[in-house]
């Protein structure tokens, strides 16, 4: 009918956030945060500065706290519904980042080149003898870093290949707690200009 919105509203929980609040004095501010709590109809008012994140975690815990509950989307034990190559993108490009300190972060993609299970042979000293041990399972991981300038791959790779082989050790770490199993990783950093405008690249990593 011609009744106004907040009359006509379904939703049983109605939050105000009033953003940008550094860049309006008190004064002002005061006066429109009471005329939106004279309407009646919202539950609760929480100033915030998206982009400074204050007054952010109030206002999630508002949102939490009001949430309704339902049944699991996912079993207990899922973390997440990706998958273990994803994951494994993600853990080499987040070892890369820190690295190389935050210098090129939307710059930066990693792409699984190749994901084999190998049986490798262990060896053993007996009685002073070498012998054969038993097999045990290895991941043989090759990943290639995407940046979009040589300026950039200069920055990866660093000093004599430094920075690459930095990463390479952190992220082989990594992957191995994730996997559960011993990692050979074979790291690449390829130049591909554009990539985070080719919408098949962007596929191809999972984005």
């Amino acid at each position: 009918g011609d009744s106004p919105w907040y009359r006509r509203r379904t939703v049983p929980t109605l939050l105000l956030a009033i953003n940008k609040i550094d860049t309006v004095a008190k004064p002002k501010l005061l006066p429109q945060m009471a005329e939106a709590a004279a309407l009646g109809v919202f539950d609760e008012i929480i100033p915030i500065t998206a982009t400074m994140r204050d007054g952010l975690e109030p206002l999630l815990a508002a949102i939490v706290a009001r949430l309704p509950v339902g049944r699991p989307l996912f079993p207990a034990d899922q973390f997440t519904d990706r998958s273990t190559r994803f994951l494994a993108a993600e853990l080499i490009r987040e070892q890369a980042l820190a690295v190389v300190r935050q210098e090129l972060p939307h710059a930066l993609a990693v792409q699984i080149d190749d994901w084999v299970q190998r049986r490798q042979r262990t060896r053993r000293r007996v009685h002073g003898h070498e012998r054969r041990g038993p097999s045990i399972a290895k991941l043989y991981l090759r990943a290639t870093l995407l940046v979009e300038r040589p300026t950039q791959r200069a920055i990866v790779v660093g000093a004599h290949g430094e920075r690459l082989k930095a990463i390479g050790t952190k992220a082989r770490a990594a992957l191995e707690a994730l996997v559960g199993q011993p990692v050979y990783l074979d790291l690449w950093v390829k130049v591909r200009p554009g990539w985070r405008e080719e919408p098949h690249t962007l596929k191809q990593l999972g984005y």
